[in-house]
């Protein structure tokens, strides 16, 4: 394996070594331009988390919990509330939502124009520290530039990189942000029950190994699925974001399109490109409907 040494100041006083490998020498790469993984690789990346999420668990039965031990390294960077990017986009799924030709009820309306903004704008809080289910360190940003994938063992487990995102949270988190930014909603609703129980079987193996037991984990299968459905908004609005950026043309991305305005040239795009706009329409869709109350009363 090739590695590289590299001692790093960090202050008057000390130095910190940092190792780099190169992990194309032990049979791993990063696929740069796909948009979404299959289902194999999908299956590793679970399998990664999993191993991850259970570790964290591991370590805190010595340890003090890792939320408290390393709070001040774990700050929201991307879904921060105050973020011009998070705020930018999150403008770009509203304008996009008042315009959707699903919505027409009057009830529907008031709901959009009324309380959709400030739902989606209350997703930053669901990667908060839980005080319903049990945290663990989560990579928060589990995407194709960040995943190292196994070339000739399709049983081994992805290597993840870059944790500048992450976060102590429940773990269903990061299964949300694999299932949501690489299925779309009929690949969603068909498999996601097949993918939450291989994570979770996942998961259970690696307590054994680590000699804990699922019932000392404090996340029971019920519990995990239970918050599958809870956090689901957080995976549909992470998507949409990521498809206001991954999805238009690279030329667009610029930095006032990132932090300033989305809107303008995103509603322009969908009118010129129909696979955009199926793709923009199915996300409010997604979001207005898991977010608007059943019993939201028709007006008089």
């Amino acid at each position: 394996m090739v590695s590289i040494i590299l001692m790093v100041k960090t202050s008057r006083e000390s130095m910190v070594s940092k190792i780099f490998e190169d992990l194309r020498e032990v049979g791993y790469i990063m696929y740069k331009n796909l948009l979404a993984f299959t289902e194999t690789e999908i299956l590793s990346i679970l399998k990664g988390l999993a191993a991850m999420h259970s570790s964290s668990i591991a370590y805190e039965r010595f340890n003090s919990p890792i939320g408290d031990s390393f709070e001040y390294c774990l700050e929201e960077t991307l879904l921060d509330p105050a973020s011009d990017w998070f705020k930018t986009g999150v403008n770009a799924l509203f304008a996009v939502a008042k315009i959707h030709p699903k919505y027409t009820k009057a009830n529907e309306l008031t709901f959009i124009n009324l309380d959709l903004l400030n739902e989606m704008q209350s997703v930053p809080d669901m990667v908060n520290p839980s005080l319903k289910y049990r945290n663990v360190l989560c990579h928060r940003s589990v995407w194709v530039g960040n995943v190292f994938l196994p070339v000739n063992d399709a049983d081994a487990s992805a290597v993840f990189v870059d944790f500048k995102s992450t976060r102590y949270c429940p773990p269903i988190i990061d299964v949300l942000v694999v299932l949501f930014m690489n299925l779309n909603r009929e690949e969603r609703l068909k498999k996601d029950t097949f993918y939450l129980d291989f994570y979770y079987n996942e998961f259970v193996r690696n307590l054994e190994k680590n000699e804990l037991c699922e019932d000392g984990a404090g996340i029971s299968k019920d519990q995990f699925c239970e918050s599958y459905e809870e956090f689901q908004l957080f995976g549909l609005v992470l998507r949409g974001l990521a498809c206001t950026i991954l999805r238009v043309p690279p030329q667009f991305v610029d930095d006032n399109y990132k932090t300033i305005d989305r809107s303008q040239k995103m509603l322009t795009y969908m009118t010129e490109n129909e696979e955009f706009r199926s793709i923009m329409l199915e996300v409010l869709e997604d979001i207005i409907d898991y977010a608007m109350p059943e019993c939201c009363p028709e007006d008089e």
